[in-house]
């Protein structure tokens, strides 16, 4: 039998894991994880990680993390991994445990992946220390995910200001200069169809910064450029919003073009 949990019951539960993982997380730095993150997605790489699920129902799952656990390793040395199916299809019915539900997924899985060693013996000495696996793998996920949060809000002013700040007639120097000063970088947009001359190719790379080339066919001698700006992700996906910059045959700005988020996943 399964048996059905509120959501402040489920949250109340989880409190200690992410409270010592929260603190934790705050001591993390950038590099760090960014090359824990990578544990996670070597478990899909050769060679295959040692590692066993199986299914709970949702009374034997501990109250730290009702949806998915690391258990830790077996006698045969497989990293084990319990997961509450059927707990997880009645998370989806409310936000937060939605959310609860894949930090735990993905903090599990890190964790198995680092005591695997797949990303070295550092890694794994780090975290069988204490305060233990499963909280330094949810630090790193709440760490990523404010790291994200972070890009996400830098992301959504920088389109604005460029927005509010970029108008017709200026020169492609000053929209350079003006992008640099926000840390922002211009690629070359592929300006025309395949054979138009402008696609991307070996001798006319994706690139930074291109300039105007009279060399190049008129439809890309003045090059468009592109910014790209992360404004979601999780795991699994990220979301972007390009901004074109569109230039005349004098190598001035004509218009700024904003897409639509798109999202790319694995």
């Amino acid at each position: 039998m399964v048996v059905a949990t509120s959501a402040t019951t489920v949250l109340a539960a989880t409190t200690s894991i992410v409270d010592r993982a929260t603190t934790l997380a705050a001591t993390l730095s950038d590099r760090d994880v960014d090359e824990v993150v990578k544990a996670l997605y070597s478990v899909s790489e050769p060679p295959p990680i040692k590692m066993v699920e199986i299914e709970k129902p949702a009374f034997e799952m501990p109250a730290e993390a009702p949806y998915v656990y690391y258990a830790g390793t077996d006698a045969h040395g497989n990293a084990v991994i319990w997961k509450a199916t059927a707990a997880i299809k009645m998370a989806t019915a409310d936000s937060a445990r939605t959310q609860e539900a894949g930090d735990e997924f993905v903090s599990a899985y890190i964790a198995a992946s680092v005591m695997q060693g797949r990303i070295g013996a550092h890694w794994r000495a780090v975290f069988t220390s204490d305060p233990g696996p499963r909280v330094y793998a949810r630090a790193f996920v709440i760490a990523w995910e404010t790291k994200v949060a972070l890009i996400a809000a830098t992301s959504r002013t920088n389109i604005a200001w460029a927005d509010a700040t970029f108008h017709p007639g200026m020169p492609r120097a000053q929209v350079y200069d003006f992008l640099r000063s926000r840390d922002l970088v211009a690629w070359y947009a592929s300006g025309g169809l395949p054979g138009s001359g402008c696609e991307v190719t070996a001798t006319n790379p994706n690139r930074p910064w291109p300039v105007a080339d009279p060399k190049m066919p008129p439809a890309c001698a003045n090059p468009a450029v592109t910014v790209e700006y992360t404004v979601g992700a999780n795991f699994a996906c990220g979301t972007e919003i390009d901004q074109g910059f569109i230039f005349d045959a004098e190598d001035r700005l004509t218009s700024v073009v904003d897409s639509k988020e798109h999202t790319t996943c694995l």
